[in-house]
């Protein structure tokens, strides 16, 4: 631990390389997961309404984990819930003996996997920035983004190599070693917990952020911004039925669709970090989220396998520079001591989005998804139309003639 401590960019890379093998492991699980539940449910909704459900529960639990992550060492919270993910890919591994019905197993996998993701992502934020310099923090997220990309590109690889040549109880117990050598890891890497200090320092109130920021530009422009990263959750509930049932694919083909967006998404990463400065945020998010919209309308047009996989492209491409684009907007006008909460509203509308967006699914599409792909598309068309009505509205409002 000290030889870290003294050492930097080898913290860093100890850092790195233990989120890598966990958001693999993760990034496996989520491919393997939808498709095993997709194909042992006898209704094609549903792995929808498992999807929604999930939300749900998320959406009650954010508060609460909000309050986990400030009141406990952040490092010991990350390492808890890899030693769950680890203990769950056994508990798979193993849950042909141990459950009467394997689907069982899968949906209980499947909700203790999106509770990862909602401690997980947040918990890293505030981790990086007790154990990283100032100066560094820029450069680590920056890697982070293009870190967490690279794992779903490599995940979706790995599938279809492991699809292939291992049994998902082989696979299952390999993603339990991943989460393994990333708990280890993530063990050695020295850490002392700012809570407690902080804590003492705070001598007066945080100031509030009122529920009028909801009616700002900048709200709007967060909320809408998030809307490809809605349809992206939507067509993770669609896509293993659709491929399954509609065109009859094997699971390597959703793989393949993962490593495509994936490549889009690493893409963007590195394009956004020289463009963001040169053009506006709010003509940056129009533009993605435009694009994003269009895709989706040459897919809805032609559902087929081709499209599909060419889309996933500019999916990853777009739902990142869009999200990235109007993050930096609120890192940009927005007070420090209002960020979080900042933000919050705008995970809380994407959330709401996600159960409702995924939530018509059952209900629209009984047992058909031929059309589910337009459904999709109506609900990307809302960022577009709503971020240029609100420009058409900000130009046509009354402004106060100079004296």
């Amino acid at each position: 631990m000290k030889i870290l401590s003294g050492r930097p960019w080898l913290l860093i890379a100890f850092f790195l390389i233990s989120n890598l093998f966990s958001s693999i492991a993760v990034s496996i699980g989520m491919y393997l997961i939808p498709w095993y539940i997709s194909s042992n449910a006898a209704d094609p909704t549903f792995l929808a309404t498992v999807a929604t459900f999930s939300a749900i529960l998320i959406l009650f639990l954010t508060p609460f984990i909000g309050r986990l992550i400030d009141s406990f060492n952040r490092k010991s919270i990350l390492i808890f819930i890899t030693v769950i993910i680890l203990v769950l890919f056994l508990f798979l591994s193993f849950s042909d003996h141990l459950v009467l019905n394997r689907l069982y197993a899968l949906i209980i996998a499947y909700f203790f996997i999106q509770i990862y993701y909602a401690i997980f992502y947040t918990t890293r934020q505030g981790f990086i920035k007790d154990v990283f310099m100032e100066s560094q923090l820029y450069r680590i997220n920056a890697i982070l983004e293009i870190e967490s990309q690279s794992s779903v590109l490599i995940a979706s690889a790995l599938v279809v190599v492991f699809s292939g040549s291992l049994s998902s109880t082989s696979i299952f117990m390999l993603l339990a070693g991943m989460a393994f050598i990333s708990m280890i890891m993530l063990v050695v890497i020295p850490y002392t917990s700012k809570i407690a200090t902080d804590r003492k320092n705070r001598r007066h109130p945080l100031p509030k952020l009122p529920l009028s920021f909801l009616k700002t530009e900048l709200f709007f422009y967060m909320a809408l911004g998030g809307i490809p990263f809605i349809c992206i959750m939507t067509t993770t509930a669609i896509q293993a039925p659709f491929m399954n049932d509609v065109l009859h694919k094997p699971i390597s083909s959703f793989a393949y669709y993962g490593i495509i967006y994936g490549s889009g998404a690493i893409l963007v990463g590195f394009i956004m970090g020289k463009i963001s400065g040169r053009y506006s945020q709010r003509n940056l998010v129009l533009f993605f989220t435009s694009i994003f919209a269009a895709t989706l309308g040459v897919i809805a047009l032609n559902p087929t396998f081709e499209f599909i996989i060419i889309g996933g492209f500019f999916f990853g491409f777009c739902n990142s520079a869009a999200r990235i684009s109007s993050n930096n907007l609120i890192l940009r006008e927005v007070e420090s001591a209002l960020i979080g909460r900042a933000f919050s509203y705008g995970q809380f509308f994407t959330l709401c989005g996600r159960i409702i967006a995924t939530g018509l699914i059952p209900l629209i599409f009984i047992n058909d998804y031929q059309k589910v792909w337009n459904y999709v598309f109506a609900i990307s068309m809302i960022a577009p139309i709503g971020l240029l009505f609100r420009r058409y509205l900000d130009r046509n409002a009354t402004v106060p003639t100079k004296e």
